[in-house]
């Protein structure tokens, strides 16, 4: 782990278990901020929220995750949605680096690619090599015959 991880980051690859958590509803707001919210929409049926504790309450009643009282576990749904995240199962991914803004057109100029079709590089294969290989399929598949051995009276 990179040593400027923050404590949301190591929880969220993984680093640290949930078990050894102590408050992992603390750490939720990065998470739903990384995931865009149709994914999270679409995985907790959750449609709209304010923060992350407003997130995590909405997610306990849905999945009557209560403690005494019918006050909200949001630590319990905490490390549900934490799980969920570090075994893929919410779509997230970073942007590479260097990459163009989503307004800018790419390249029309395609110089740079070699114009080389695959027809005129068979062309250039020399009369030398067609020679050496093989005229039929049926030459390369010629099975190869084992010796088998029958189990005589003696051997047992």
């Amino acid at each position: 782990s990179n040593t400027s991880d923050s404590n949301a980051d190591m929880i969220c690859k993984g680093v640290v278990r949930m078990e050894l958590v102590p408050n992992p509803s603390a750490y939720i707001d990065p998470i739903i901020q990384k995931i865009k919210p149709q994914y999270l929409t679409q995985a907790y049926k959750v449609e709209e929220w304010k923060d992350g504790e407003d997130f995590l309450a909405q997610l306990c009643k849905r999945m009557g995750k209560l403690l005494k009282k019918g006050e909200p576990d949001l630590d319990a749904v905490a490390r549900i949605v934490f799980q969920d995240f570090q075994r893929g199962r919410l779509p997230y991914f970073n942007i590479p680096p260097n990459t163009r803004a989503e307004g800018e057109e790419r390249p029309t100029d395609m110089s740079f690619i070699e114009d080389t079709a695959p027809a005129e590089v068979a062309e250039e294969k020399t009369e030398n090599e067609v020679s050496n290989e093989p005229q039929t399929a049926k030459e390369e598949e010629e099975p190869v015959k084992k010796k088998r051995r029958t189990i005589k009276d003696e051997d047992c």
